[in-house]
Order: structure tokens, then C-alpha cells, then sequence
């Protein structure tokens, strides 16, 4: 992920794992780069918002719940989410038992 070259993805400047501003100073990230003005939740945001083509309410209904952003696709904390009711609890893993049941 350190290695990814797409500078147009709201998270590229948070690749490294701490503050752009940090990176930026230590030489992990161009000088010539320009900061994001938004901190890395909204950068996660932003970058859901990217994969569901814009479209808010698709965030919300993401299916990707094995994607590392997604308890922070709303671009708060997850306990914060939770406190407003919104889906930020992955739902339970699915055990098979069903399916041998069939047989």
C-alpha cells in the first residue's frame, strides 16, 4: 500500500499511517504534494462515497463487510455511527448449518 502511486484516491496521503503532515516532513511523501484539508475519516468517506459511484445511500447499504473501511464508511468513529443507529456492527458470520442440512 506504501508503494500505490494513485495521488488522485482521497486516501494515497494516508498510505503511509500517520499524518500527512508527519509524512510529508519525514519525506515519505513529495514536497510538492498537496495536503488534504480532511482528516483520515473523511478520506475514508470520500473513498466509499468514490466506490459506490457517489451515491450516499449505497455507502450506507455497503455489502463489503469485509473491507477494512467499512465501519468508517460514514467518515465518524463507528461508536459514533452506532450512537446515531446507523449499520456499523458487521453482521454475524454465516455458519453453514443450513446448507447441511440439505443433505
Amino acid at each position: 500500500m506504501s508503494d500505490c502511486d494513485i495521488r488522485a484516491c482521497p486516501l494515497w496521503a494516508f498510505r503511509i499511517g500517520c499524518s500527512p503532515r508527519i509524512a510529508q516532513r519525514d519525506g515519505k511523501l513529495p514536497p510538492d504534494h498537496k495536503l488534504p484539508s480532511y482528516g483520515a475519516l473523511k478520506a475514508i468517506r470520500l473513498h466509499c462515497l468514490e466506490c459506490c459511484s457517489g451515491n450516499a445511500n449505497e455507502v450506507r447499504l455497503c455489502p463489503s463487510t469485509q473491507c477494512p473501511s467499512w465501519r468508517s464508511r460514514f467518515g465518524v468513529m463507528p461508536e459514533t455511527a452506532r450512537k446515531r443507529a446507523w449499520p456499523v456492527d458487521r453482521p454475524p458470520e454465516s455458519t453453514n448449518s443450513d446448507a447441511s442440512q440439505d443433505s
